[in-house]
């Protein structure tokens, strides 16, 4: 048995060691023989050779040439937005990318949809005119790299297919981009030696993938700690809930929280629901049902993570904790703040996390390995808030408060 590692060489002159899948076939047959015998052998070959040769490039950094990146996305949302323009502008001011084409766009408030912000830096990289020199460790965004899973389960293992076949041709993908935890999921298994860099992970384990070097997750602590702590600072209470999905859980923070509450001297418990993450009007329902138990638990406010919710069903969840007296904190941010929740998380803290991967990502290209490079960044963030509902609940804000938020809504959209 020979040539067990084969060296290819892309178009561009990028070099990669390779296995094929009948090699590595032989290597386990081998393996069987000592220790099963032959019968094991034979049946390790059989697979073997009904499987193609296939190889899995790994691209040996830096590459001399701008790296070509894809992003695939769990779907588009308002979060995955800021996130990905947060690392755009992070990757512009550490010179990976030129500066948008169009300055007004990128200065907009509001992050336009994914599929525009790719266009966008795709439109980056093919207004480059340096010369292949001074590209090099640069990044270049595919044309047809944006892959979005549209939040559905099916259709992630089609793009897991898809994208398993693009990154099959040595040198044709070098970088790739994750948002959510579904893609992140289902790629690891493909990515080979292929660098991904999840950039939004609250709800991937702790550990997740940690046996795979190609893979950078970055964690994000003592967010939930110092947003209960702002909480009870802005609008104190005496016994807070955590209302979250069993499947959410996990990445809600909760002995951040609980940790938090002691330090406080106030009451903690938690409420789970069970939610079915199909967009149906149960998993509202189940919500519900769960914001009933916070009530009946006597808790005066709740932390609330993202949970599904039509824009007409905000004015039901609004009332019913108006009508019980119970101050709510969302964890998601603006969009749930502007639909009448009291309090929530701003995403000023966003610029400093996309700079944070901007620099991953120049570490990578510059040859280091991607899980051992810092995976955790320390978030700092403002709040933001609503003012029709702090009406509603007989609180004015302190003018201290009202000049810090980083925005506040004086109305409740739907």
């Amino acid at each position: 048995m020979t040539n067990t590692l084969k060296t290819v060489t892309s178009p561009e002159g990028v070099r990669f060691q390779v296995m094929s899948r009948r090699t590595l076939g032989q290597l386990v047959g081998a393996l069987a023989l000592t220790l099963g015998g032959p019968m094991h052998a034979g049946a390790a070959q059989a697979d073997a050779a009904e499987e193609p040769d296939a190889v899995a490039p790994v691209p040996e950094f830096p590459l001399g040439r701008p790296a070509n990146a894809i992003l695939v996305a769990e779907g588009d949302c308002k979060a995955f937005r800021d996130v990905f323009r947060a690392v755009l502008k992070g990757f512009e001011s550490l010179g990976l990318t030129n500066p948008p084409a169009s300055p007004a766009s990128a200065a907009s408030p509001e992050a336009p949809s994914l599929a525009r912000l790719w266009s966008d830096a795709v439109a980056r990289s093919e207004s480059e005119t340096a010369s292949v020199a001074e590209r090099a460790e640069r990044l270049r965004f595919l044309p047809d790299g944006l892959f979005d899973c549209g939040f559905d389960p099916r259709r992630a293992v089609d793009v897991r297919r898809v994208v398993s076949e693009r990154i099959a041709d040595p040198g044709a993908v070098d970088l790739i981009f994750v948002l959510g935890e579904l893609p992140a999921r289902e790629l690891l298994p493909v990515a080979g030696g292929i660098p991904m860099v999840v950039l939004s992970s609250d709800d991937l384990e702790a550990g997740f993938g940690a046996e795979h070097e190609n893979l950078h997750v970055a964690r994000v602590t003592g967010r939930f700690a110092r947003q209960t702590e702002v909480f009870h600072e802005v609008r104190p209470f005496g016994h807070l809930a955590l209302l979250a999905s069993e499947a959410r859980l996990a990445s809600a923070g909760e002995d951040e929280i609980r940790e938090a509450c002691e330090r406080l001297g106030v009451r903690f418990e938690t409420v789970t629901y069970p939610e079915r993450g199909d967009g149906s009007r149960g998993d509202f329902d189940a919500f519900m049902r769960g914001l009933e138990r916070v009530r009946d638990a006597g808790c005066d406010a709740v932390v609330l993570p993202w949970f599904f919710a039509e824009d007409d069903d905000f004015p039901t969840v609004v009332d019913f904790l108006v009508r019980n007296g119970i101050v709510a904190f969302s964890q998601a941010g603006g969009d749930f703040v502007a639909r009448g929740i009291l309090l929530g998380a701003g995403t000023e803290s966003v610029e400093g996390y996309g700079l944070f991967e901007a620099d991953v990502v120049e570490r990578i290209l510059s040859g280091e390995t991607p899980s051992s490079i810092r995976q955790t960044f320390t978030q700092r963030g403002r709040l933001v808030v609503n003012l029709v509902t702090a009406m509603r609940m007989g609180w004015r804000p302190p003018f201290g408060l009202l000049v810090s938020v980083e925005r506040a809504y004086a109305a409740q959209s739907r």
